[in-house]
């Protein structure tokens, strides 16, 4: 018996400026995730036969600093919690985790903890 699969479709609208940079990304689901606005996206597919990930990364021209350094982290945290529910090694996870806390630190998007020494000087 043939396995009768059902597909959502996920859409990713990009306005481009003249020169083809990103000035708007807009994105919706068929599940029911109506078109929402984005000011950066990060997607991923793992091609099975070339063993490598390829990635469509893009941000809009007025995405500042800020909120760059704040999806980054973010991202990583979604990365290392997805990686914990996918493969569950304890302490990788928390490998990760300590570098996702020094990062945030580091970038200077959460306050000092204490726990790492920031000073690059420091850590010769």
């Amino acid at each position: 018996m043939e396995k009768k699969l059902i597909y959502n479709e996920v859409k990713i609208r990009v306005g481009l400026d003249e020169n083809q940079l990103p000035e708007e990304i807009r994105w919706e689901a068929s599940d029911g995730q109506k078109e929402s606005d984005a000011k950066a996206t990060f997607v991923s597919f793992w091609d099975d036969k070339a063993q490598q990930t390829l990635s469509l990364q893009l941000w809009v021209k007025d995405f500042t600093t800020d909120e760059m350094k704040k999806f980054i982290h973010q991202s990583y945290v979604l990365m290392t919690d997805t990686y914990e529910k996918a493969i569950g090694e304890e302490k990788v996870v928390k490998d990760m985790r300590d570098f996702s806390d020094y990062v945030a630190e580091r970038m200077g998007i959460v306050p000092p903890s204490g726990d790492f020494k920031l000073n690059p000087e420091e850590n010769n």
